[in-house]
């Protein structure tokens, strides 16, 4: 028998698709500002790779996210990576002097995780 979704999945999963499209939009944008001959000479790097780079990465998190809906294993270990690298960032933010922002880094991570390791959503995951 196959365990229905938990709330605290489907939350992570919402999240994650906002991400992707917060991802691809941005994209999107560097890209078009590429044409306006300013934005493009004022940019440091290379803001198409940074552009196309971004809506790369949208597209593989809209897939995790719609993977995360399916019960897939791998995107939870995906999601779970991600945000223990964000919990590592946390803390070299706040070691940096941004306490704040590391703080709440580790904090959203730690939740994060916490959704996806719950007993409903383990049983979501192996079912």
């Amino acid at each position: 028998m196959t365990a229905s979704r938990p709330g605290s999945v489907t939350f992570v999963a919402v999240l994650t698709y906002i991400n992707a499209i917060f991802a691809i939009v941005g994209g999107i944008i560097i890209l078009i500002a590429l044409t306006d001959r300013s934005l493009a000479t004022a940019a440091s790097g290379n803001p198409a790779i940074t552009g196309w780079t971004s809506i790369a990465l949208g597209v593989i998190t809209l897939a995790v996210a719609y993977g995360l809906l399916r019960g897939s294993g791998l995107s939870r270990t995906l999601v779970t990576v991600i945000m223990l690298l964000s919990v590592v960032n946390g803390v070299i933010a706040m070691y940096s002097g941004a306490i704040t922002s590391g703080v709440v880094s580790i904090v959203w991570a730690l939740v994060i995780i916490g959704l996806l390791f719950t007993a409903r959503a383990n049983e979501f995951f192996r079912s």
